[in-house]
């Protein structure tokens, strides 16, 4: 069987690609490859997870693609859907492994998986890669018919602001924490020409706990 993964290069894609190495499988990291890897390859399932690019209707078209999302779909369309729940006070959602068209996030659903939002983004982002990694072994499996979405969408907008806001104790935990991943802009405050970075927050009796990192800017 010949598998394509198209991801960033980080070590959550390491893990999938590792665990995937007993099959003839190749890692597309550079957007402007995938073409012409896909059709050197004609892989028999291609595995789309974390890219922030769009996969032309050409491709997905003509080759089996399946990426992953994390919400409760349909609801949970669009952008930045981890930051969107967490801020929304969602506590448990759902990693989906879903066909890849047009519009994004709307494809049938291949299976899903139940997480919770709970803990740092890092850690959350290692729950997800689990998940996900479950999710293609079962699909590998074969005999997964998928299923289209049911109820009506709701698409997130991608979140841009990540200067801390002061609603209440939850909210601050909250904000610091969804964006505590190294491939993610610090939650942080901007005070007369210094930034302030937080990181590794801890709620604890009405009150938050966290690392800070000051640097003039």
């Amino acid at each position: 069987m010949k598998i394509v993964l198209i991801s960033k290069d980080n070590k959550r894609s390491q893990k999938i690609y590792d665990t995937l190495s007993k099959y003839d499988i190749e890692w597309v990291k550079n957007p402007e490859v995938i073409e012409s890897t896909l059709n050197r390859v004609n892989p028999d399932w291609v595995f789309v997870y974390h890219w922030s690019f769009i996969i032309p209707e050409d491709l997905y078209s003509k080759f089996r693609m399946v990426s992953f999302h994390t919400g409760n779909l349909p609801e949970d369309r669009g952008g930045s859907p981890l930051q969107n729940q967490i801020a929304s006070g969602t506590r448990f959602t759902r990693v989906n492994a879903i066909v890849v068209q047009d519009p994004v996030d709307s494809g049938a659903v291949y299976a899903s998986r139940s997480i919770s939002l709970q803990g740092t983004l890092s850690e959350i982002w290692d729950v997800i890669t689990d998940a996900s990694i479950g999710l293609i072994r079962d699909i590998l499996k074969g005999n997964i018919t998928p299923v289209d979405q049911i109820g009506e969408p709701k698409t997130f907008k991608r979140k841009k602001d990540n200067i801390l806001k002061f609603d209440s104790i939850q909210s601050v935990y909250d904000q610091i924490r969804m964006l505590d991943s190294v491939d993610y802009p610090s939650t942080h405050l901007l005070i007369d020409g210094y930034k302030i970075d937080f990181s590794r927050a801890k709620i604890d009796n009405e009150q938050v706990i966290a690392d800070v990192k000051i640097y003039k800017i």
